[in-house]
Parts: structure tokens; sequence; C-alpha cells
């Protein structure tokens, strides 16, 4: 699916890049791979020797003429006979230091025209720091990474279309980093009164990192979940008119309650649910203050993605974020399947962002050399009080 999204995006560059000094040069096992519609774009046209020369263009026999024994040896659009040069001027023809060739011959002609240098092309870094990103604009709008296509900065924003998160990845794929990430930005930005976090921590990697000041609520196990899970919907009915005559309220009252849930399928395994009862209030999200930041393995999302609570969270339009999985785990989001990735860029993002490979911000002290940032101090909570969430000791 990534590879498709790729050729969707260079289709507009074959066809207009040349008005615009865009060369392409690309390669393939057979001419067939290339689009019909794009066959036309490629003014040269180079064959080597094919594994098949029945899939030749220019038929069986003539493909026959090269031969297998003479690498660069191939057949242009006339049917001609011809060999292709390396691509070094140091005079080797060693293939074993072909690469270390081209990077000289690159060199020399920068140190000849150095003026006619295209721009180099920007890769993703291989480590993002929570700095590197911009600061976002206004309170409520959290940076969560770069987009491979222009590296610009993509933002989660808890008061427009990215409410809720669900984050798809397998063992190391950074799914509890991701969370810290977002957890201490908020805390950065709101004080004691204006949010408040239940966290639902069964592998307890997220213990500590939020101060006692914005923690309403802590549930290491699946049994205290249940209990947590009971005391913030206690606090969300308050918060849903109940008479249908009254006007509806400007704005809810207390601060927002964001739901961190870090590995919901350890929470829901043998068959308990014990968010369920947040599946009606995810659609009210915005009328309410309620916002939900899951992660969960790809393992088995296929089936899990469909439970009440991950389910409703996808039909409130929450955003989804695939990380390192199992291809064969088939389409989750959208017809976008999991792959294997290496740890940090080239992440597949699905909204917020569109559908672009990005890179999330690791916040993570201990990988970043950075220590971690608590800020608040351990004070009385005011609005939401402690004793909402008193099922699940913090």
């Amino acid at each position: 699916m990534a590879h498709f999204v790729r050729r969707q995006h260079l289709h507009p560059v074959v066809i207009r890049g040349g008005g615009y000094g865009v060369q392409v040069v690309a390669t393939g096992t057979r001419w067939n791979e290339v689009r019909i519609a794009q066959q036309g774009f490629f003014g040269t046209r180079l064959e080597l020797r094919l594994s098949e020369p029945a899939e030749s263009s220019h038929g069986r026999k003539t493909a026959a003429k090269v031969p297998e024994d003479r690498p660069g040896r191939g057949l242009n659009h006339d049917q001609l006979l011809g060999q292709i040069a390396l691509p070094r001027l140091d005079g080797q023809a060693d293939a074993a230091t072909l690469n270390a060739g081209v990077r000289d011959a690159v060199e020399r002609l920068t140190e000849v025209s150095p003026e006619r240098t295209p721009r180099r092309v920007r890769l993703l870094p291989s480590l993002l720091r929570p700095e590197d990103v911009p600061a976002p604009a206004r309170q409520g709008v959290v940076p969560f990474g770069l987009l491979e296509r222009d590296l610009s900065a993509t933002m989660l924003d808890l008061t427009g279309q990215d409410r809720h998160l669900l984050i798809l990845g397998d063992e190391q794929a950074g799914k509890t980093s991701a969370l810290r990430h977002i957890m201490l930005t908020l805390v950065e930005q709101h004080t004691e009164d204006e949010i408040v976090f239940a966290v639902y921590d069964p592998r307890k990697g997220l213990r500590g990192v939020i101060p006692d000041s914005h923690l309403g609520g802590y549930a290491p196990s699946a049994a205290l979940a249940q209990g947590l899970t009971s005391s913030v919907v206690q606090e969300l009915r308050t918060r849903v008119p109940q008479d249908p005559l009254a006007p509806a309220p400007e704005t809810f009252q207390g601060p927002r309650i964001v739901l961190i849930v870090d590995d919901y399928d350890v929470l829901t395994a043998g068959g308990s649910s014990p968010l369920r009862e947040f599946a009606e209030f995810l659609p009210m999200g915005a009328e309410i203050g309620l916002h939900a930041f899951v992660s969960r393995k790809v393992r088995g999302a296929s089936r899990g993605l469909f439970e009440p609570f991950t389910g409703a969270m996808r039909e409130a339009g929450g955003a989804t974020f695939i990380m390192d999985g199992d291809r064969s785990e088939g389409t989750l989001v959208n017809g976008v399947r999991p792959r294997r990735r290496r740890r940090g860029p080239d992440q597949s993002v699905h909204a917020p962002g569109g559908d672009s490979p990005g890179l999330y911000g690791d916040r993570r002290g201990d990988h970043l050399h950075l220590p971690v940032r608590l800020s608040g101090s351990a004070v009385q909570r005011i609005g939401l009080s402690r004793a909402a969430f008193s099922a699940a000791p913090c």
C-alpha cells in the first residue's frame, strides 16, 4: 500500500517535471511495470539483458542478441546495441568500489560547477527531539512529528478534529514514548484546573510521567481499570444535559478529561472490556471535554478494532497512527496495511496529516539523553476532585 501511495505522488512529477527542470530516471524488470499513461513521457529507453527475452518491448529475437556476460550492454529505442559506461571518473572498473567512485565523480562535478548543484533531497532525521518541531501557536495543539513529503510539522489539535488518537504498533515500536510525549506537552500547556488525566497503564511504562497535580487516577491492572472507568463515567454523566428543554450550555464545566490507555490489548485480554462504558461518551467529546489517546499492538488489531471502545473512537472521527507491524494482519484503517519499519522515521500516518509517512517526536529521557520534564507541583485538585477517581490508587 505504501508503494502504491508513493507511485501516486510520482505520477505528476513524471508528467509535469520536465517543465520545471526535473528529470526522472526510472528502472524496472520489464517495460510493462510502467503505466501506459506514463510510458509516453519517457523519451529515452534503454533495455539491458532481461531474464526472459519474451518480455522485451523489441521482441524475443532482438532481445536475445544482448549477451549475458556483458554488464551494461543493451538496446536503445532504435534496437541498436550499445554499452553503458560506469558513472565514475577515476578510470577504475571494479564493481566493489563503484559506490566510492560515484561519490568521487559527484564531488568533482560539484567543484567544477557549484552553481548548478541541485538542492539536496531532505530525509527524515534518525532522531527527532521535541524542540526540533515548531512550537504550537495555541493551547491544545500538540506537535506530533514531521511529514516525510515536505518535512512540515504535524499537529494534533485537541479542539479540532484530533480529539481522539489510536496508535497501533508491535513491541518496541515506540507507542509508550508517543503517549509520553503527548502527556508532557499537555501538562506544559494546561494548569491543573484545565486538564486532568486518567491513566490506564498495565505495563507501568507511564508511571510517574504525570505530576500529582494533573493526575486524576491511575489503573495498572484490568481490575482497577474497571473501577477507574466507573468513576470517570460518573463525572461525565454530570456534563450531559438531562433536561431536553434546557438551553444547551456554551461549554462544559470543569477540566478536560484525557484518557491515556497504553497497551489496550493487555486490558482486554480474556474478553474483558473495562473501557466499554466510555463508548457512548466518545462521540460527545467536544461537548463534554473528553479525549482519548490509546495504544495497542498491531497483532490482533483486525479483530480488536471492532471492540466497542475502539470502534466508538473510530466512529467519532479519531485519528489513527500506524507504526511497526506485520503486513499479514491485513488492512486496518481506510485500506492501509501495517508493515515492518525501522524505529522512528518512516511511520505511516493516517489522519492527521493525510496518508504520508512521518516521524513522531520521541520524548523518552533515556533515549534522547534529556531529563523527563514534569511541570506543576503536588497540590490538591480543584474542580474535578481526586475523589472522583478514588476507585484507582494513584
